[in-house]
């Protein structure tokens, strides 16, 4: 995992635009790669601020970007955060995005002072869960009609750690 830079527009854009890996994601595919641009903007952007932003996977041997994962929200009063992966279909069932929100978990609690991180996917998306359930996350339940995925209305699985238990788990 490392910031998402300029560098990273072409990378992202490659799985980005991706009807299969868009999915079951709150955000539609990229149309074009100024679309892409954009959103690598704002992410930047969001780093200058200090703000909760996702992080670039960067593929060992290439060194290419194949996915983006990371706190989405984050609430200091709380001390909770959010968080929110994708990942290029080319890397998917090989245990990178485990490793990826594993690591995101550490950093949550570790260096973000963090009580709670949570994250739901769409109830149809049992790759997601598997992902969340192998990192040591909860199923909490099922939130119905809970957030609208690609303009329709979508219930999901809420999963979430606890401080306590990724200390537990060590």
């Amino acid at each position: 995992l490392r910031p998402v830079s300029p560098a990273d527009v072409d990378d992202i854009f490659e799985y980005a635009h991706d009807r299969e890996v868009t999915k079951f994601t709150s955000w539609e595919n990229h149309k074009s790669k100024e679309e892409t641009k954009l959103y690598v903007d704002y992410v930047i952007s969001r780093y200058e601020k200090g703000e909760a932003s996702p992080w670039a996977i960067e593929h060992k041997e290439s060194k290419k970007v194949i996915g983006t994962a990371g706190m989405s929200h984050w609430k200091l009063k709380t001390s909770a955060a959010t968080m929110g992966y994708a990942l290029s279909k080319d890397f998917w069932n090989q245990g990178l995005m485990t490793e990826a929100v594993k690591a995101i978990i550490q950093f949550g609690f570790e260096q973000m002072d963090l009580n709670r991180i949570q994250a739901y996917c769409d109830i149809e998306n049992d790759a997601s869960s598997r992902v969340m359930e192998k990192s040591g996350m909860s199923f909490e339940g099922i939130l119905r009609d809970f957030c609208f995925l690609q303009g329709m209305p979508h219930s999901v699985k809420m999963y979430a750690i606890l401080r306590k238990d990724y200390l537990d788990s060590l």
